[in-house]
């Protein structure tokens, strides 16, 4: 599985925390079958990860984005609603990295 609880990270005295990373959002594909299994794959682990109540750490870099920057953005838009989704139904919060350290310190 892709998330982990938060106990998973591990913070030592002075140092900045490493989070693991669950899936890289990469680029869109010129193959719409791709595209739709990727985003497939990320609402399934975004829903684990939202019962069980996890870590999810989906992460892009913004020059993945400059190929194709409209489909980018609706796929962005694709994940963010179903992240509403999560949300609304099983408690699923999105942490930025400041709120994530402050819950292993």
């Amino acid at each position: 599985d892709k998330s982990y609880p938060i106990s998973g990270i591990k913070k030592e005295s002075g140092k900045p925390f490493e989070q693991p990373a669950s899936r890289l959002l990469r680029p869109v594909s010129n193959n719409a079958l791709l595209n739709d299994l990727k985003l497939k794959r990320i609402k399934a682990e975004m829903l684990s990860a939202a019962k069980s109540n996890e870590i999810y750490h989906l992460w892009w870099h913004p020059h993945n984005f400059g190929n194709d920057p409209v489909s980018s953005m609706n796929e962005l838009k694709e994940i963010i609603d179903y992240y509403k989704i999560c949300k609304n139904k099983y408690g699923f919060r999105s942490l930025n990295m400041k709120e994530v350290s402050a819950l292993i310190e």
